[in-house]
């Protein structure tokens, strides 16, 4: 447990103004606001309860605003569900998108998923800022293979390749 929560700190310090180089600092209860209800929440609302085995989530900033008590971060995140906790590379269901979540204070208000297929560029255009919409889209697969070893650690698997 203890490295899902280095790894968790790592992955959201690109909220920083001097992470990213855009946007406002998100505070760290927010960034544990952010991991709780996507790996609580928001994946089994979408993919539906795993039914054995561990969920995790990673998450990477792109960016976030702030006006008065409210904070929107912009993000890319992969969670998956594993139902062996040898955890094999690909999860048994997951996903790999970009998001945006607004807080008031420390309390998530909404989250928004872009939708698919022609849906998908059209929602990171409008949601996005200018210059973070071509990494929210694709962050390359470094990043990609980044954030899936990150929600292996976070979904507690014996072996991380």
């Amino acid at each position: 447990m203890r490295s899902a929560c280095v790894v968790l700190v790592l992955l959201l310090q690109g909220c920083t103004p001097g992470g990213s180089g855009h946007g406002d600092s998100v505070d760290s209860t927010q960034r544990g606001a952010i991991h709780d209800d996507l790996k609580q929440r928001q994946f089994p609302e979408q993919f539906g309860p795993v039914r054995a085995g561990s969920v995790g989530c990673a998450e990477r900033p792109l960016g976030a605003t702030k006006h008065k008590d409210r904070t929107t971060v912009y993000l890319r995140y992969e969670c998956g569900g594993w139902l062996l906790r040898s955890c094999p590379a690909r999860p048994d269901s997951g996903i790999s998108a970009p998001a945006l979540v607004e807080l008031r204070g420390d309390s998530i208000e909404r989250w928004q998923f872009p939708g698919d297929g022609a849906d998908y560029g059209k929602d990171i255009d409008a949601w996005f800022p200018r210059a973070l919409r071509d990494t929210a889209a694709f962050p390359g697969n470094k990043v990609v293979d980044e954030l899936q070893r990150a929600a292996r650690r976070d979904a507690g698997c014996c072996r991380t390749p």
